[in-house]
């Protein structure tokens, strides 16, 4: 609401009439003229006495632009959703003290209770014998001025706020007792349904305000980021990212990242865009237990799809045994419900691996292929069309028969891909040179024609990087014989061609193969992201320069406990095509034939192997280059404690 709107003249009690559209001549009686102008030119009065209908007019063109929200349906004695004790610090912006006179927000974008992504100005009256304050920050989360003085000694002018956004900038809200009150006095669901808050927006956004679940976990007032020192002892930074929305395109644009899905030690999701703060939106152990279970992906309609992982079982060769029905989480519903797809009797999908063996679709369809054991009978390729909830939409594209053996044969899918470049999606499955096979579609999944014989060397490959004149992979094989940096280029149909192979590099350390390669465009190098499958006390950390053509240490990475272990990266999510010099990555737990956890030495990561809530399961790693080469740095985002 235009300032003028506030003029000390006009009472509270006045401008709730307006916008309740109760008043036939309040308006004239009061003695602001700036208000009288401004009412006379919106509902274009020939005198300053208003009618019904021009206060109802009057109401369209002001009250609309405000939402009243009420603190009471969020708030609970124990623990007031959506808000956390203590009070934001003047000097630095951060929450700094557990005394229960004051409570605040759990979060700077006032998401931690409300969402609010089109409001333009905030209007807050604290309850009798209380004060409120809004802290604002910047786009970074730097601390700008604080709006108010929640921790006021007198009922002043900071029972009341009203502050105008500005663009890119975020708010933070407390409120608190008068000291006058006592050291016993808290703030409690009663104080809270009690807070005023308004919030105003363009005429031509409409406002969607959502209240946070009842078991929503306070997120801290933001996350920061930690270079160097215990990310574990003094700091959270276990929660991990386990898919995020990403968009592939059909017209040689590189695929993009809009935003994450993160997990806490809880089985409570989150999104976050930047890591600088989490929006909660579902818990996923009120549904059918421990979402590890479970595989994540975001469909191109922002859909989240989770499907069991069969290969947790290692034993049983059952279809209809170690397969189960997936969920669905609608965005169309803020993705609050879990939708069970009851396939019947007829097969149901696996989990694939990482998020190599997920694909989203430039036409808004999906691909995934089956990461398996022999516990199922056969691994295929799956395409998601239309609505997720509908079982029928769910379409096999591409099926092998398991060997049956762990060792030799067809175990499982690896990945499915698109080659933005072309058009033309990619297949591997794996694991020996019996097993390990590339096909390709030229008709989105629809038919598939292999396109090499089967090469553990050549076709054992978890994902691919497309530039306009190369495809890049690396062999996910440990023997000395096998495990090599590869390009192709591609025939006339934009296929690849095996003809043209160039090695490139000898990937070779023992016991340890390669899980993905992540493409730095701006350097034009390619970081080896490596896993000991075979237990290791160090490995190296490699980079391929592809300019020059050579392949260069980064750092050595040891184990957390000093001893022998499964280090690397075999994640939940790696960020392979990232939109700078980075990555991002997301650890997992432990299960009885393999690791997705974190167990390298960094950021006070611990040795324990079966304790998650006591890793550091999120990384950012950024890369450099200066005249002594390249280089990189890792980083974890946590919360405080």
């Amino acid at each position: 609401m235009p300032d003028e709107y506030y003029n000390s003249a006009f009472t509270g009690e006045e401008i709730d009439a307006i916008l309740g559209g109760a008043v036939r001549g309040d308006v004239a009686q009061t003695n602001d003229d700036t208000w009288k102008a401004t009412a006379r030119e919106n509902i274009g009065a020939a005198d300053a006495k208003t009618t019904g209908d021009e206060i109802a007019e009057l109401k369209d063109n002001i009250s609309n632009h405000w939402v009243d929200y009420d603190y009471s349906s969020i708030a609970s004695d124990a623990s007031p959703t959506g808000w956390r004790i203590g009070y934001y610090d003047a000097q630095t912006g951060k929450i700094k003290s557990d005394t229960s006179r004051y409570i605040s927000t759990n979060s700077r974008n006032l998401i931690g209770a409300i969402k609010v992504p089109d409001a333009t100005a905030i209007d807050v009256t604290a309850p009798e014998g209380a004060a409120v304050a809004v802290y604002e920050y910047d786009a970074d989360g730097t601390f700008i001025t604080r709006h108010g003085l929640a921790n006021s000694g007198s009922a002043d002018a900071t029972s009341h706020v009203f502050v105008s956004f500005t663009e890119g900038h975020i708010f933070g809200l407390t409120v608190g007792i008068f000291p006058a009150g006592g050291a016993s006095s808290k703030l409690t669901s009663e104080y809270i349904a009690q807070i005023r808050t308004r919030f105003y927006l363009p005429t031509d956004k409409s406002l969607t305000i959502e209240s946070v679940p009842a078991d929503a976990k306070a997120t801290g007032d933001r996350l920061d980021v930690l270079e160097a020192g215990n990310a574990i002892a003094n700091k959270t930074s276990n929660w991990t990212v386990v898919c995020a929305k990403e968009t592939n395109y059909a017209d040689g644009t590189p695929p993009t990242v809009d935003w994450y899905l993160v997990e806490d030690t809880e089985g409570r999701f989150y999104i976050t865009t930047d890591f600088s703060s989490l929006i909660y939106v579902f818990t996923f152990t009120q549904q059918v237990g421990t979402p590890f279970l479970y595989k994540f992906a975001v469909l191109p309609n922002d859909d989240i799809i989770a499907v069991y992982r069969s290969e947790l079982n290692s034993t049983g060769s059952s279809d209809s045994r170690n397969r189960k029905n997936p969920f669905v989480f609608l965005a169309s519903e803020n993705w609050k419900t879990a939708h069970l797809v009851d396939f019947g009797n007829s097969l149901k999908p696996s989990g694939w691996l990482e998020n190599c063996g997920f694909c989203p679709m430039p036409d808004g369809d999906a691909m995934f292929c089956e990461y398996t054991r022999p516990s199922v009978e056969t691994t295929n390729c799956w395409k998601i069309s239309g609505d997720p909830t509908d079982p029928t939409n769910w379409v096999v594209k591409k099926s092998f028969t398991l060997s049956g053996s762990s060792q030799a044969g067809i175990k499982h899918c690896h990945t499915v891909t698109f080659d933005f470049y072309t058009g033309v999606y990619y297949l591997c499955t794996g694991d020996d040179d019996t097993g390990a096979q590339v096909w390709y579609s030229t008709d989105n999944g629809e038919t598939w024609t292999i396109a090499r014989e089967p090469s553990e060397m050549y076709c054992r490959v978890l994902n691919m990087i497309f530039t306009p004149e190369y495809i890049y992979w690396a062999s996910d094989a440990s023997d000395s014989d096998k495990h090599y940096l590869f390009r192709c280029g591609r025939n006339d149909s934009g296929v690849i061609d095996y003809s043209t192979i160039e090695t490139l590099a000898n990937l070779y350390q023992s016991g340890a193969a390669t899980y993905g390669i992540v493409y730095l465009e701006e350097l034009n190098a390619l970081a080896i992201m490596d896993k000991c499958d075979s237990a290791r006390a160090s490995m190296l950390f490699r980079i391929y320069d592809i300019v020059t053509g050579t392949l260069q240490t980064l750092t050595t990475l040891t184990s957390a406990n000093g001893t022998a272990q499964q280090i690397g990266f075999r994640t939940e999510y790696t960020e392979f095509r990232p939109n700078g010099n980075y990555t991002i990555c997301g650890f997992g737990k432990t299960y009885s034939l393999a690791t997705y956890r974190n167990l390298m030495k960094m950021l006070g990561n611990t040795g324990n192997p079966n304790g998650w809530d006591e890793n550091v399961n999120n990384l950012r790693i950024e890369f450099w280059k200066d005249s002594a080469g390249f280089h990189c740095r890792f980083k974890t985002a946590f919360m405080p404690r």
